[in-house]
C-alpha cells in the first residue's frame, strides 16, 4: 500500500487454509473425502519418488542398519528418518520383518515400496461426520506427493500388530491431517490391509494435546492425540 511521500505500509498475514480456499473445515473436510474417494495414481508406485539420500550422510543404527535422519516433528519421536541396510558400497532401503518397526516407517515415508497396500480408511470429519472407503497406497502417496511433508513415529508393537501416526503437514497453510495406522505384521510384509483413521484439515493451534505425556519408563511418547472441534 503506497502512502505517499514514497512510503509504503506492508501487511503480512499467517497462512489460513480458509482465507486460501474460501471453505471452511467442514467444507475441506468433505472436499477431500470426495477426491481421496475416487483418486487414482498417474504413475506406477515402483515409479513414484523415493527420498534422496546420500551414503554419506548415513549413520551406524544397529547391526548392518544406517539410519538417515530426516527432520522431526515438534518431538524427535515423530520424524522423517529411513533406514537402509548397507551391504559394501550398497545401501537399500530395510524390508524386513527381522527390522519391523523401520520397515514400517519406510513405508509410510517413501511412496515406492515393494507393495501397493490397501488402506482401510476411517475418515473422521467436522461436526463427527465419518467416511469410510479404501484406498491403494500409490494412490494415498500420489495424491499428497505435492505440497506436503511426512512424517511418521511408531506407536506400539503388541503381539504381531504394529501401530504408528502419520502426519502430512500442508507447507502452504498451518494445518495437518493426522492418520492412526495399524497393520499386522503379515500384511507389512506381504503387502495386505492397513487401517487407518484419518482426521484432517487440522489447524495446528487447534490442538489441544498432540502426544500426551512421556512415558517413565522409557524415552517414547504416548501418541494421544486430543483434537478440539
Amino acid at each position: 500500500m503506497n502512502c505517499g511521500q514514497n512510503q509504503t505500509l506492508t501487511f503480512l498475514f499467517d497462512a489460513d487454509a480458509e482465507l486460501l480456499s474460501d471453505m471452511d473445515k467442514k467444507e475441506r473436510d468433505e472436499r477431500l473425502a470426495a477426491q481421496l474417494s475416487i483418486h487414482r495414481a498417474k504413475t506406477e508406485a515402483s515409479q513414484l519418488h523415493i527420498p534422496a539420500c546420500d551414503s554419506v550422510s548415513l549413520q551406524l543404527f544397529q547391526d548392518s542398519v544406517y539410519v538417515c535422519r530426516g527432520r522431526s516433528y515438534i518431538i524427535p519421536q515423530m520424524n522423517s528418518s529411513l533406514y537402509y541396510l548397507k551391504t559394501g558400497d550398497t545401501a537399500e532401503l530395510v524390508f524386513s520383518l527381522a527390522w519391523a518397526s523401520q520397515t514400517f516407517s519406510n513405508v509410510m515415508l517413501t511412496s515406492a515400496d515393494r507393495h501397493d497396500y490397501t488402506f482401510r480408511i476411517t475418515h473422521r470429519q467436522y461436526g463427527w461426520t465419518v467416511s469410510r472407503y479404501d484406498m491403494k497406497s500409490s494412490d494415498f502417496y500420489d495424491y499428497f506427493s505435492n505440497d506436503y511433508d511426512r512424517y511418521f513415529g511408531i506407536e506400539s508393537l503388541e503381539r504381531d500388530t504394529l501401530s504408528g501416526v502419520l502426519i502430512l503437514a500442508d507447507r502452504s497453510t498451518a494445518s495437518i491431517h493426522i492418520a492412526r495406522v495399524s497393520v499386522s505384521l503379515w500384511d507389512l510384509i506381504n503387502g495386505g490391509v492397513m487401517e487407518m483413521t484419518l482426521d484432517s484439515n487440522i489447524p495446528q493451534h487447534n490442538i489441544e494435546t498432540l502426544f500426551g505425556r512421556k512415558i517413565e519408563t522409557s524415552s517414547e511418547y504416548q501418541f494421544n492425540i486430543n483434537i478440539t472441534k
